[in-house]
């Protein structure tokens, strides 16, 4: 009892020692929470409310002032634990302070728990009474609701457990130094290490590895450090249920773990370390490593980026910095440039680390992009095109999945068993990339070859269509690989390509008509040539005509005809959706109309909508045709000639600026045409390539 008398004294004195940091942060307690929730609810008292919102604007805000979100409160939480955590364990930097708290008839772990304690309960009491204020305040405003309450205690918990954590790193930081500079850039270290290499790791990946791709958004990136995870959360916008509740978990593992590494080390802690840059000597050349080599790493690559010879020129980069850097170290640690100069194994460590990284990216020495597991091992295959499923948009449930893209959700929900002409472009794949790696045609992640979907790259001397083939091989262990591959376009490319297309367990999952219902659909728009975004009118059992038509006639179509004919407009279904919060939001799904798409244009006109398969020089104001030189400037020409228009009128297409399998499309030209009579303008139209287009385009300089 006696001793647990003395512990409450000792942290009360404490308190009083340090008053001073108690008025301050009180005062700006009050400033982030009841002095702002006053602002904001006198600024709210002016606001109508919304007919969509459940609650009042004085509601509203009273619920963003209290809860996580509330920035003003972020940055003290974070700012207060940093210099809670510097003022009560600052002793630890001064000898005769250090042997003065250390001769005490007090255990280590009891002064470590006074110190503790002293800064928590000064950042817990004030915001105890600022937040019992900012409720009184709210009450008084009459913006209290039937969700105040869960909002606070949620924001109360998140705040203060964010506060442990990175009042935890905070005294790891100083614990672990022996002077403030040193623990200031221990504690910027520490909390932003997790994303160095992270960023590293990422960076490294897609400068070399051709076949990585981009399958989904990680969540990784919110866990690598205590402040960005601490942010993350209040993004309720951005953030998933999921998300929040893994945020919490780590939280609470991260203060537990930094509560148990402050009182170990510190037990163990050498009173004079004070004089000393890192207090433990031994762990002073795995810092030093653990540091150099992923800042070395990074210089390298972002020195490089514009360079030529990329790999010879990271290397010296990051050979020299790691030199440097070591050299910075070891005076640091020393304070004696002689001593700092000497040869040590640290050196040899991470010069050796640097070079076995570097070597094994560009060896490719895991296999990597070479990766093609046999036939046998294999239970599934999935395969995404840009240039086919970017016609269309998959705004359903049926791909949407929080942490994953486009392609990775289509890769995900679909696989096939009859992956025979898959294993080949895959196959086609690994061999190409061996050739470009070979030939340094182009480096890096798919991206950095041909903007993203698909494109062109100098292939020797000529330029080549790449078709990009996402893959995912569904493995009988369970195991699921993602690769994504550039392929030089020629005919056994297209032929797999529309044996893959014309294959029905692919296409009903590619098609949005297979899971979309003319009963979901609320709207019906239409884009042509001359209007877009038309509102259809037509309801009930016309706009299901409508669509089964459609339905029928883009399920039939083989890839062949999909590649010759020409896209004359786009149906857009509006539709109203349920998400993973069991909240509404409205959605479009976009269906390209063919040119021979006969019932479905004649549907179209008997609703009093036309579709014209090619425009009207008479209504033409203006016809420009553009594109961009190797200087990235662009040149253009209108044309000026009839026949030259009504030439070109009769080629037109519309798409998406993906590049399409087999296509005859010319993609270097854009096509921008004015109407008599009215302000709209079309857009994404381009030209099919043919003798008397290219005629044309030599006419004009344009070939």
């Amino acid at each position: 009892m006696t001793s647990r008398n003395y512990l409450f004294n000792s942290i009360k004195e404490n308190i009083r020692r340090n008053f001073y940091l108690l008025i301050l942060i009180s005062v700006s307690m009050l400033a982030v929470l009841p002095v702002y929730t006053i602002m904001r609810l006198e600024n709210a008292l002016l606001e109508e409310p919304t007919a969509q919102s459940l609650l009042s604007p004085v509601q509203q805000a009273l619920l963003d002032c209290i809860g996580v979100g509330n920035p003003g409160m972020q940055i003290l939480v974070i700012c207060a634990a940093v210099l809670l955590a510097l003022s009560g364990f600052s002793y630890l930097h001064a000898g005769e302070k250090a042997d003065f708290y250390h001769s005490l008839p007090l255990k280590r772990e009891e002064l470590f728990m006074v110190s503790f304690s002293s800064g928590f309960f000064t950042f817990l009491i004030p915001y105890l009474v600022a937040a019992a204020l900012t409720c009184l305040v709210g009450a008084v405003y009459g913006g209290v609701s039937d969700g105040a309450a869960v909002t606070l205690f949620q924001a109360m918990g998140i705040h203060i457990l964010y506060f442990l954590v990175i009042y935890g790193v905070s005294v790891l930081a100083i614990l672990l130094t022996g002077n403030l500079f040193t623990a200031l850039l221990a504690l910027l270290g520490m909390m932003s290490y997790g994303w160095l290499v992270f960023t590293v790791y990422n960076t490294l990946n897609n400068r070399f590895l051709y076949t990585i791709g981009y399958f989904g958004q990680s969540d990784i990136g919110c866990f690598l450090s205590p402040i960005i995870s601490y942010l993350t959360f209040s993004n309720t916008v951005g953030t998933t249920s999921r998300m929040r509740n893994n945020l919490v978990i780590v939280g609470v593992i991260l203060a537990v773990v930094f509560f148990i590494a402050d009182i170990c080390v510190y037990k163990i802690r050498p009173s004079e370390s004070y004089h000393k840059a890192i207090a433990f000597q031994k762990l002073q050349p795995l810092i030093k490593v653990c540091c150099v080599v992923p800042i070395a790493l990074l210089a390298g690559l972002f020195f490089s980026s514009g360079m030529k010879n990329k790999f010879i020129w990271m290397l010296v980069t990051a050979v020299a910095v790691g030199v440097l850097l070591s050299v910075a170290f070891e005076f640091l640690y020393t304070m004696d440039i002689q001593k700092c100069i000497r040869p040590r194994i640290s050196l040899g460590v991470i010069l050796g680390v640097l070079l076995v990284v570097l070597v094994g990216y560009k060896t490719d020495i895991t296999g990597y992009d070479s990766y093609l597991p046999k036939k046998e091992e294999i239970e599934t295959m999935s395969v995404y095109f840009p240039s086919i499923n970017g016609r269309f948009s998959y705004n359903s449930n049926y791909y949407e999945d929080y942490g994953f893209n486009e392609n990775s959700n289509f890769l995900k929900n679909m696989s096939t068993k009859n992956f025979e002409n898959i294993y080949e472009l895959a196959k086609i794949g690994v061999k190409a990339c061996a050739e470009n790696k070979k030939n340094l045609t182009y480096g890096g992640q798919q991206a950095e070859a041909a903007s993203n979907v698909q494109g062109t790259a100098a292939l020797g001397d000529t330029n080549e269509t790449l078709v990009e083939v996402d893959v995912a091989y569904h493995l009988k262990s369970g195991k699921t690989v993602y690769r994504a591959y550039m392929i030089p376009e020629n005919k056994k490319v297209v032929s797999n390509v529309a044996a893959v297309y014309d294959n029905w367990d692919y296409k009903s999952k590619l098609l949005p008509t297979t899971y979309l219902k003319a009963e979901d659909m609320n709207h019906l728009y239409l884009d042509n040539f001359y209007t877009q975004r038309k509102q259809v009118d037509v309801s009930g059992s016309h706009l299901e005509e409508i669509y089964k038509t459609y339905k029928t006639e883009l399920e039939n179509m083989t890839f062949q005809e999909s590649a010759k004919n020409r896209i004359v407009g786009y149906l857009t279904a509006e539709m109203e959706l349920t998400d993973q919060e069991d909240g509404t939001y409205g959605a479009d799904c976009r269906l390209p109309i063919y040119e021979n798409f006969t019932k479905t244009i004649q549907l179209l006109q008997e609703a009093g909508e036309e579709v014209p398969l090619e425009l009207d020089v008479s209504q033409v104001q203006k016809l420009v045709i553009s594109r961009w030189n190797e200087e990235g400037e662009e040149i253009s020409t209108e044309i000026e000639d009839n026949m030259q228009k009504e030439t070109l009128l009769k080629h037109l297409t519309f798409e998406e600026a993906h590049y399409g399998v087999d296509s005859h499309v010319e993609y270097d030209l854009n096509v921008s045409i004015e109407y008599k009579n009215s302000e709209y303008t079309s857009s994404s139209i381009y030209l099919i390539k043919d003798k008397s287009v290219e005629d044309i385009l030599k006419k004009l300089n344009f070939d």
